[in-house]
């Protein structure tokens, strides 16, 4: 990793997708960066809002263009 990537640097930060995601991390977006967020099973009802949140947060987040291109992002969850 270090060889291939001598360039590059790894930062972690951590956010709420279904609260503060966008309003407090969107702006750290730069070329190149990945974005993973859990995502909440909604087929269970009480979390069918939390899963539409999550989506929405990173659908918005994936929209910001830095240097002309996006962030990868995905979300891993349990909903098929």
């Amino acid at each position: 990793f270090a060889v291939s990537y001598s360039a590059a640097g790894v930062t972690v930060f951590s956010a709420n997708p279904s609260d503060h995601l966008v309003h407090r991390m969107t702006h750290r977006v730069v070329r190149g960066s990945l974005l993973a967020c859990g995502r909440p099973d909604g087929r269970l009802l009480a979390l069918t809002s939390a899963e539409s949140s999550v989506c929405l947060s990173v659908n918005q987040a994936s929209s910001i263009q830095n240097l002309g291109s996006t962030c990868e992002s995905i979300t891993i969850g349990h909903n098929p």
